[in-house]
């Protein structure tokens, strides 16, 4: 056999639904953190050939950080959270 090949299987893939996926396995994880996770798609289906699998991990990967190192990735916002007064 050949070593390192990658097999890709190609089929329809709705890029939608495995947004949702994702959206829908992350969000915990968001929230443990105190974000909320949501995906705002539209309706119809967004269909695309690729390797299932492959795609959603794509997907994973672009969102993970966002979520395990929001103060990396939104400076901004991590520093207004810090400076908003607590209520007493």
């Amino acid at each position: 056999g050949e070593v390192g090949l990658i097999r890709i299987n190609p089929e329809p893939c709705d890029i939608r639904q495995l947004v949702q996926e994702v959206t829908d396995e992350m969000a915990p994880v968001a929230a443990r953190k105190g974000l909320i996770l949501k995906s705002e798609t539209e309706h119809e289906e967004m269909l695309l050939s690729g390797d299932r699998n492959r795609l959603k991990q794509v997907i994973l990967n672009l969102v993970s950080p966002l979520i395990l190192y929001p103060h990396i990735c939104y400076p901004d916002r991590a520093l207004r959270r810090r400076e908003t007064p607590r209520a007493a």
